[in-house]
């Protein structure tokens, strides 16, 4: 009688892949200037208090406002937003925890399109996103690094590293310090050998 291998069936179905917004013409568009809700900045100002007093009567946050509710249903806190615009599908945001490594939780914002857990939200006209759904990038990404720009700011970090330094060696091994300016005088030279300048 053969060895046959059975067959094991995955009861869950395929994994959805997580749909990445088109790039429109021009370039992706970048968050800088768009107007954002990060956690870090509602656990810093205290919003995720549960029985403080923004969650009793709500709260303002960049010109919106809203509040700490805990759904009865599933004993679940989430944020709603109260002076929503017009055209705003979903008011409320989902949050999520984690566990850390040393005890505690960790709150995260379920996006209100694919339903992930991000430290950042990024407004859509009235809606919110994460950074995947609205096919945004960091200006960093979209930046030349081998132009004339990148250069000034280079130059700018060096001066300002330049003027920090106290000590070039600690205990016959060099600071922290001297080795990023020692690596920034590497960068300026070279991004100003492309235009015929010495640094």
């Amino acid at each position: 009688m053969e060895n046959q291998e059975e067959e094991i069936l995955n009861d869950f179905g395929p994994i959805e892949p997580r749909r990445l917004a088109p790039v429109p013409r021009g370039g992706r568009r970048t968050v800088e200037g768009r107007l954002s809700l990060n956690i870090s900045e509602f656990k810093k100002k205290g919003f995720l208090d549960r029985t403080g007093y923004t969650a009793r009567i709500g709260f303002y946050h960049k010109g919106l406002r809203f509040k700490l509710v805990k759904d009865p249903a599933v004993l679940d806190w989430y944020f709603k937003l109260i002076n929503r615009g017009p055209k705003n599908s979903c008011d409320v945001f989902a949050l999520v925890t984690t566990k850390c490594h040393y005890g505690g939780v960790r709150e995260w914002f379920a996006c209100q399109s694919c339903d992930h857990r991000v430290g950042i939200l990024y407004q859509d006209g009235d809606n919110f996103r994460c950074r995947t759904c609205l096919g945004l990038c960091y200006l960093s990404q979209k930046m030349n690094y081998r132009g004339i720009v990148p250069l000034f700011k280079r130059i700018m970090e060096f001066e300002d590293v330049a003027m920090e330094i106290r000590w070039q060696e600690y205990a016959g091994k060099p600071t922290k310090r001297a080795m990023r300016y020692d690596a920034l005088c590497r960068k300026v030279s070279v991004a100003g050998g492309q235009f015929g300048s010495r640094w």
